[in-house]
């Protein structure tokens, strides 16, 4: 920790460089330093899935086990916004990602009915995305089974013109 403090002075515009120091602090318990040090960086780049990420987790955190937490209803709330901004700025590429997440954040704060809905989610997604590689892998083989049916009547043509040859050549040979 003191060698991130020490580049930190050193270069005190360096964003990875606060990001590390916020991740540090949070691993040390200090999560209202953390949660300054990724607003801060949010500053910097606003739409970043991953300091949101960071940002709402340490602040359901502090919600949660901060004793100096005054009000952690509020807390909590922009936790769970923080947490929500994320999910939208993953994409849906990252949909099942998400939903994992915000379920498990609902799941640690003890909103067990949130928590399944995303779990619901996530297990739903997984079940289109597996139809959907399925389906690709089935297209693929349609695709492969009719090459080789050409491949076949294209080897079956060979096969006929090369025994009309070999007759052809046995009759001459007659």
């Amino acid at each position: 920790m003191k060698l991130v403090a020490s580049l930190r002075a050193k270069h005190p515009d360096s964003l990875p460089l606060q990001v590390l120091a916020a991740h540090a602090d949070n691993l040390q318990g200090e999560t209202g330093t953390a949660i300054q040090s990724y607003a801060a960086a949010l500053m910097q780049l606003p739409d970043e899935p991953l300091l949101l990420l960071c940002l709402g987790v340490a602040q359901i955190d502090a919600a949660l086990t901060a004793r100096h937490c005054k009000d952690r209803n509020t807390a909590l709330l922009r936790g769970f916004a923080a947490l929500h901004s994320y999910a939208r700025h993953r994409g849906p590429a990252a949909e099942a990602e998400a939903a994992y997440n915000l379920g498990r954040a609902a799941h640690e704060v003890g909103l067990l009915h949130v928590a399944v809905a995303h779990y619901k989610r996530v297990l739903q997604l997984d079940q289109e995305a597996a139809a959907d590689a399925a389906a690709e892998h089935l297209q693929r083989l349609n695709l492969q089974q009719q090459q080789q049916q050409q491949q076949g009547v294209t080897d079956r043509q060979i096969m006929q013109s090369d025994g009309e040859e070999q007759q052809q050549q046995q009759q001459h040979q007659q």
